[in-house]
C-alpha cells in the first residue's frame, strides 16, 4: 500500500509514479489518497499511467480517494476508467479478491 499525503502536482507526478514502479513486483497495490490535499491534471494524468501500468505488469489495484481527489475524478474520470474504493478496507478487498465483510450476507441455518 502506498500513501501520499500534501499536494499532488506536475512537479512531483514522476515521484509518484517511481513509488508505483517499484511497487510492480507485487500481486497486489492500493493507492490511498485521502491525505491528499491537493491534486491537479498532470497527476491525473499519472494516476491514469498508473493503471496503464498495473493492466500491463497484471497488477490488481485500487485507490482510495480524499475530497480534492473525489473532486477532479468527478470532472476528469467520468467514465469510471480508475479502479476506485470507498475505504481501505473496500480497497483492500477488491485487490485481494476477498469479500468485503460488511457487504456480505450470512445465513443462519432456520433463519430465512
Amino acid at each position: 500500500m502506498l500513501s501520499v499525503a500534501g499536494k499532488l502536482a506536475a512537479d512531483n507526478a514522476d515521484q509518484l509514479l517511481d513509488h508505483v514502479h517499484r511497487a510492480m513486483c507485487c500481486e497486489w497495490l492500493v493507492l490511498d489518497l485521502t491525505a491528499v490535499e491537493f491534486i491537479d491534471v498532470a497527476s491525473m494524468n499519472a494516476l491514469h499511467t498508473v493503471n496503464a501500468r498495473c493492466a500491463h505488469f497484471d497488477v490488481r489495484w485500487s485507490l482510495v480517494a480524499g475530497r480534492a481527489v473525489s473532486r477532479l475524478l468527478r470532472s476528469c474520470d467520468r467514465d469510471g476508467v480508475l479502479p476506485v474504493s470507498e475505504s481501505l478496507t473496500a480497497a483492500l478487498a477488491s485487490v485481494q479478491k476477498l469479500p468485503d465483510w460488511r457487504a456480505t450476507t450470512h445465513h443462519v441455518a432456520g433463519s430465512r
